[in-house]
């Protein structure tokens, strides 16, 4: 068992999860090499995932005919096989619309962690540099938005595969990095009952 008693020891392969995080290195990094493709990739599978859900959506607004919200439930169902369908076959307009979707989050996004900073930096919980910290972050979030809104759509094949791949380097170095931290915290766990 582990230092908490929850989980077998056995279970956890420190390599396999420094593979998994390597290889998300690796992708993330071949995303920014090809951000064109990438970003086409990405606009197919969106379209398809809206297709799917929509079609599950769909069926299950029939089973619920008689219950109430069904009519929007149909509505907002048959938009989204519309928009998967435009997505795979106008792949391009998807790109348009994954970059509108990431300008908007980080202008929301941006302008929402301001008022929580604000918020929180007066919490006894919170610490003043915590607040300072996710500030600076929303101030990035909320310039990089604004740039983005300025560059578009001129650079829609871009910005998608640069948001996807700076993701899974983030992502896998953080997945690498538990890896080894836990790793070394078992060996000197395992040193500390030996010498006891």
């Amino acid at each position: 068992m582990d230092a908490n008693g929850l989980t077998p020891r056995k279970n956890i392969n420190n390599w396999e999860w420094t593979t998994v995080g390597v290889l998300l290195v690796i992708v993330g990094i071949l995303s920014l090499w090809a951000p064109a493709v990438t970003s086409l990739s990405l606009a197919f599978f969106v379209g398809i995932l809206l297709f799917v859900t929509g079609i599950i959506q769909l069926v299950h607004a029939f089973t619920a005919i008689n219950h109430s919200g069904a009519v929007s439930r149909f509505v907002l169902a048959l938009l989204a096989i519309l928009a998967g369908f435009l997505a795979v076959r106008y792949p391009l307009t998807g790109m348009m619309g994954l970059t509108l979707m990431i300008i908007c989050y980080l202008l929301v996004g941006g302008i929402y962690q301001m008022i929580l900073s604000r918020e929180l930096r007066g919490h006894e919980v919170v610490r003043h540099h915590s607040s300072n910290w996710m500030m600076v972050s929303a101030i990035l979030s909320f310039v990089l938005g604004i740039y983005m809104m300025m560059l578009f759509p001129l650079d829609s094949l871009l910005i998608p595969a640069i948001f996807f791949g700076i993701d899974l380097i983030i992502m896998g170095t953080t997945v690498v990095t538990w890896a080894i931290t836990h790793k070394n915290l078992a060996g000197g766990k395992a040193g500390m009952r030996g010498v006891a």
